[in-house]
């Protein structure tokens, strides 16, 4: 795997308080000739609250509509939201039907406050009630927590 970082700055002072935005640029290897990938297993649970209002919705939700259409039907993807509450809008399970899992993701309002802890267990219970794979047929679950990380409700 290949990691590039990218900062939105060149210099940062030391002497004073400054925020800092870093992208990382993933690249996985190629895959080997006439290898096929493992249908995959990802739970996302996105963070839906009022401080994600506006771009960053926006950008999490754009995310999720190309996570969709890169997936296969043989996939499986499930999505939670929380603000104060915790939402299951596509309980995890085989990405048969896209359209209604963009209409659902669309759909996303902002909320509230934010109750980090709650979404990242529910969307721990639901790879749980999956389970992890059974046997060489699917890939290890993923769960892709999307926040910026202002946690202000819960635990």
């Amino acid at each position: 795997m290949k990691i590039t970082p990218h900062l939105d700055v060149d210099v940062i002072a030391v002497e004073q308080d400054d925020d800092v935005t870093l992208m990382l640029d993933l690249q996985a290897p190629p895959m080997p000739a006439g290898a096929k990938r493992l249908p995959a297993t990802i739970q996302v649970v996105l963070d839906r609250s009022g401080s994600m209002h506006g771009e960053r919705l926006d950008a999490a939700k754009n995310a999720l509509l190309t996570l969709i259409d890169r997936l296969t039907p043989e996939d499986r993807l499930g999505v939670v939201t929380f603000d104060s509450e915790v939402q299951v809008v596509l309980p995890l399970r085989a990405l048969t039907n896209k359209l209604a899992a963009k209409a659902a993701v669309d759909d996303i309002q902002p909320g509230g406050m934010t109750n980090l802890s709650s979404g990242l267990l529910r969307g721990l219970q639901e790879l749980e009630r999956v389970g992890g794979p059974q046997d060489d047929t699917t890939a290890s679950g993923t769960l892709l927590l999307v926040s910026d990380g202002h946690a202000n409700d819960g635990v």
